[in-house]
């Protein structure tokens, strides 16, 4: 399919979203509450899904992976939710361990427990994102553009993902979300940002077709939107988030969360 076909198709489809309901996609939410810093947040979870939960045994050793990558606990992630299929999960405990990728996960960025933004600094923010994906990287790949050095990555299953990741494509954005797309390899992530209570909440869908994703996640969206405030309405809180000065720190985390995230997270699960 031409990148004019895929334009097309992707515009149709956002069209007849925009008309319908989430209700079409027969899903319903659960209701889940984190704790980042200070700010309890609680947002629906598509119950289709069965959550990994970190206390158990199969996917201890994922969580303690993959929520402390990095040495500097700040620049590290916190899952809200870790989920796949029911038919994964049921393999998984067939077999005594977790095989293939997630297919679908909430997180937010840790740097967020001390940081925090209202709707008119997360308009800025996502400008910018709209700018980053029409942006063309110079070197002819995006993760270039980002600043992913994959020529460093001693990985090589790793650093073959990183450069096979194609420029995104937004799909929708509202005052407090953006909705992205991107291609890795044979499948496609679907990737929302929201603004949560003042809080950035990122969420994520793996899906060989992207279409039945764009709807998912869009109707996900829309359920966040309509059961949570995008500002956290406590001016003492307000006036203590230091956005200003977090500005070049977010972006940076922002870009990683769209390269970086969705490479760390779709690996299939360790052999034990």
């Amino acid at each position: 399919m031409s990148r004019t076909q895929l334009t097309m198709k992707l515009t149709s489809i956002i069209a007849f979203f925009a008309a319908s309901s989430s209700a079409l996609l027969g899903q319903t939410y659960a209701e889940k509450s984190v704790i980042i810093g200070d700010t309890v947040i609680t947002i629906p979870i598509p119950e289709k899904y069965v959550q990994l939960d970190r206390n158990m045994p199969l996917a201890a050793d994922f969580f303690k992976e993959k929520e402390h990558l990095l040495a500097d606990e700040s620049q590290n992630n916190t899952f809200i939710l870790a989920a796949i299929t029911p038919e994964k999960f049921s393999e998984a405990g067939k077999n005594g361990r977790l095989s293939g990728t997630l297919d679908c996960w909430a997180m937010y960025p840790n740097y967020q427990k001390t940081t925090g933004f209202d709707l008119k600094q997360f308009s800025s923010l996502s400008s910018k994102m709209e700018a980053l994906a029409k942006s063309t990287p110079k070197s002819g790949t995006y993760a270039d553009l980002v600043g992913a050095k994959a020529a460093e990555i001693k990985d090589e299953a790793v650093r073959k993902r990183v450069e096979s990741i194609q420029k995104l494509t937004i799909v929708s954005k509202s005052p407090r979300s953006i909705v992205t797309m991107s291609k890795i390899n044979d499948g496609y992530i679907l990737n929302a940002f929201c603004l949560v209570k003042g809080k950035l909440i990122l969420l994520y869908i793996q899906r060989p077709n992207p279409f039945d994703g764009i709807e998912e996640i869009c109707a996900w969206v829309e359920q966040i939107e309509k059961r949570t405030p995008a500002e956290l309405h406590d001016s003492n809180s307000l006036k203590t988030l230091a956005w200003q000065a977090a500005l070049p720190a977010l972006m940076l985390a922002m870009a990683a969360a769209v390269i970086i995230a969705p490479l760390l997270f779709i690996f299939k699960f360790k052999k034990s």
